[in-house]
């Protein structure tokens, strides 16, 4: 693994993994999951900074790709 990285194959390397049978029995290393958590929690100030209150009737029925996204990432935390 540590070749494959070091060689430059990361984009590959992330692709294998997705693939891999059984992937949501991968143990997330502490410092990555601590990471995406700082992340997170970086994505949901800057969408209350840059995103406008918006009035539940005006709410779009297919919200924005940085409103699923943040959904996807703190979905993965059940």
């Amino acid at each position: 693994m540590y070749l494959a990285l070091n060689n430059g194959k990361k984009a590959e390397f992330a692709l294998d993994v997705m693939e891999v049978e059984k992937f949501d029995t991968i143990v997330v290393p502490r410092y990555i999951a601590e990471g995406l958590e700082w992340l997170l929690a970086q994505l949901k100030k800057k969408q209350v900074e840059i995103l406008p209150l918006v009035k539940e009737e005006e709410i779009e029925a297919d919200p924005p790709v940085g409103e699923r996204v943040v959904a996807a990432i703190e979905g993965a935390d059940a």
